[in-house]
């Protein structure tokens, strides 16, 4: 059960009923929200408590020489939770708060988690790296495998699923997720690490364990946190006590997760237990072919079949038969003669599950009468139903400044879901009856290596037209002043077209991890004064402009703004919230975004915000984090060229097709646009009242005034 949530929550573009998880979070342990320190307080008591459970557990295993084992088994229920790692705040950031100080901050903590967008640089696979150097080869597995992996239990996918889950509803458990970060950074290393040996371990070893102490990391995760605590405090208390709630949940969790781990791992330091264990997961092939063998008077098929269920009777025969001699597994047939090379069952246990039942051989004289025993444990606690229900009821936009507001942040449902894929849909329809005369296309067919020579020769272009256009032609500087403004909705989202790559699977992927690294470059990487939004906003205020919030009601339908303004930011907010469905398409308007102004437009930008006293400081970042070497244009086209290198041959006509038409629809032929519009090709539905319920914000976060935060 509970491995199939986990996997279904590994979709970033997954829907999740809210009133699902706020039944799921509820908390048991505290009658009354404690103060801050005093939860505090508890974690480290608690930390201290059980990391001396762990190291004797990893002592007892290292004294009977069953260290490698105890690893691999501890390990494997390790893989979900090590997997997600910084995960829950994976759907925090989104446009509509771009210039929120605690969105920033904490979206500075999740960069470093996931390797501030260097490829395959997560906290999990530094995880998947240690088990590669000790010797778990078959643990190393991807993320979209560990679902399949077999030695893990399914419960161990529990909290997982349910931090996936969360995250997947930011909109909804905002403060909760931020109490729910602070437990972990709080913790700092998990103290079930401490049972893996980690701390006992090599240097090389040491030095990793250093990438998984969550509360130690570049960005001082705890002190951002505790500054977004102090802000809570003073101006919104109620935020305060839900970030507490879900402080709590997560620590009453995090005991249950860590009770379950050690119960596994005193179930593996048994001989009896784990021998069981081996037994029962191969009683259903090997019933199969014991109908004539007999034991106590009964077929050993038969025997296998109940083993199913339970173990125990079968192991209490065993260890009373010829099979085995009590004590000694040197002189046992079941370990020796039978799985040798002519023995009826080589290669039937694995060279673990030899040393597994050697062991339980050996303490025989001690335990040759077994006592039942359950091997499944019930779960934690009563099922979830994870998977999408039917959606709750929300708004099908009637204008564009509708869809503006209402797509401001990650999770949309219903009938605003429906209007995000029907724009995308007609968005991508008229690009691609506007490639058939584009002049500004990629090329018609892709070639391994060719795009790069491509987008050289395209900045070759940029920069020719620049150089032989007329110095002395600028616009008037009103009309200067009033592109801005119509710009704003657009440009105060820069970016938003990347929002779902914040995904840790996505972020940290081959293709994904540059698009990641735009995406936060866009936000500044922690750097108040690189903010793009914030820089653009200035330049505004130069122009004696002042706006209301990009995420507000008020932003939407600011008579300034005209209502052609929002049709190109529509279709940024509508693909974001798909970047898995429409990955191709994003790569291309990605491309076609990143190059637009680099070697050309930008200059000339800059040529005429400078002779009228504006600042150019938008512009010549732009100009140069973009560039087609080492920046931006560079990376979306490494981007591309990584995703066409992983499509099957028989598939690269049809995928760079849909990545020519995502190149096309940044700009597809405004007058082709504007006539599609004019027809109500797109229709907005006329009977949909623009009502107070439709103003409910997608994000319960309030920028602060002090942005001090950001400086990381």
């Amino acid at each position: 059960m509970w491995r199939k949530k986990f996997k279904d929550t590994q979709d970033p573009e997954i829907w999740i009923d809210d009133d699902v998880l706020t039944d799921t979070i509820r908390i048991s342990r505290h009658s009354a929200i404690p103060s801050v320190e005093s939860l505090a307080a508890e974690i480290n008591a608690w930390c201290d408590e059980a990391k001396k459970a762990w190291q004797i557990l990893h002592s007892q295993a290292s004294i009977r020489s069953h260290l490698f084992s105890f690893q691999e088994k501890i390990a494997a229920q390790l893989l979900p939770m090590m997997s997600i790692q910084g995960a829950w705040l994976q759907g925090l950031s989104a446009p509509g708060v771009f210039e929120d100080s605690h969105q920033l901050a904490l979206m500075a903590i999740l960069a470093d988690d996931i390797g501030g967008g260097a490829i395959h640089a997560t906290r999990f696979d530094t995880f998947r790296a240690w088990l590669l150097r000790t010797g778990h080869h078959h643990l190393t597995v991807s993320y979209a495998d560990i679902a399949e992996t077999e030695l893990t239990k399914d419960n161990a996918f529990r909290l997982p699923a349910l931090l996936l889950s969360l995250s997947r509803r930011s909109d909804r458990f905002n403060d909760e997720l931020i109490g729910i970060d602070w437990v972990f950074r709080q913790i700092d290393l998990m103290p079930v690490l401490s049972g893996l040996g980690l701390e006992q371990d090599t240097q090389h070893a040491l030095a990793m364990n250093s990438t998984f102490m969550l509360g130690e990391q570049t960005v001082q995760p705890l002190a951002l946190t505790t500054a977004i605590i102090a802000d809570f405090k003073t101006h919104a208390p109620e935020r305060l006590t839900r970030m507490l709630r879900g402080a709590i949940w997560a620590l009453e969790n995090l005991y249950l997760w860590d009770q379950d781990l050690r119960e596994e791992a005193e179930y593996c330091l048994d001989p009896l237990s784990e021998a069981a264990g081996v037994i029962q997961r191969l009683a259903r092939a090997g019933a199969v072919y014991h109908q004539q063998f007999r034991l106590q008077g009964k077929s050993l098929s038969t025997w296998l079949q109940d083993a199913r269920v339970d173990p125990y009777p079968l192991m209490a025969a065993i260890a009373q038969s010829k099979l085995v001699a009590p004590g000694k597994p040197e002189r046992s047939p079941l370990v020796t003669s039978l799985i040798s090379l002519k023995g009826r069952m080589f290669r039937v246990f694995s060279d673990d599950d030899v040393a597994v039942l050697k062991r339980w051989i050996a303490g025989l004289p001690d335990s040759n009468m077994p006592q039942r025993r359950a091997i499944q444990r019930v779960p934690l606690t009563e099922s979830v139903a994870l998977n999408q229900p039917q959606p709750q009821k929300t708004h099908y936009p009637s204008s564009l400044r509708h869809a503006y507001f209402l797509l401001q942040g990650r999770a949309i449902s219903g009938r605003t879901r429906q209007f995000a894929d029907d724009y995308i849909q007609f968005w991508l329809k008229n690009a691609e009856h506007s490639l058939r005369t584009s002049q500004r296309r990629l090329p018609l067919a892709w070639r391994n290596g060719d795009l790069k020579q491509w987008l050289m020769a395209q900045h070759d272009a940029h920069g020719e037209a620049f150089s032989n256009s007329d110095p002395g032609t600028l616009p008037a500087r009103d009309e200067v002043i009033h592109s801005t403004l119509q710009l704003a909705p657009l440009t105060l989202i820069d970016g938003g077209w990347l929002q779902g790559f914040t995904d840790i699977r996505l972020a940290s992927s081959t293709i994904g991890f540059s698009l990641f690294r735009t995406y936060w470059d866009e936000l500044g990487n922690g750097l108040w004064e690189l903010n793009h939004p914030k820089i653009y906003r200035d330049v505004l205020q130069q122009m004696d402009i002042q706006l209301p919030p990009t995420g507000s009601w008020e932003f939407a339908f600011d008579a300034r703004l005209e209502e052609a303004s929002f049709a190109l930011p529509v279709y940024w907010l509508s693909i974001g919230k798909f970047p898995v469905r429409y990955q191709a398409e994003i790569l291309g308007m990605n491309l076609a975004m990143e190059l637009s102004g680099v070697g050309g437009g930008y200059l000339s930008a800059r040529r005429f915000l400078k002779h009228y006293g504006f600042s150019t400081a938008f512009v010549d970042l732009h100009n140069t984090i973009d560039n087609v070497q080492t920046g931006h244009s560079a990376w979306a086209a490494e981007a591309i060229e990584a995703m066409m290198r992983r499509t099957p041959m028989h598939q690269h006509e049809a995928v760079w097709r849909r990545v020519c038409i995502g190149y096309e629809s940044l700009a597809p032929r405004y007058t082709t646009l504007k006539r599609l519009l004019k027809q109500d090709r797109f229709s907005f539905p006329r009977n949909e009242s623009i009502n107070q319920d439709a103003r409910h914000h997608a994000y319960i976060s309030q920028p602060v005034a002090d942005n001090s935060l950001l400086t990381v």
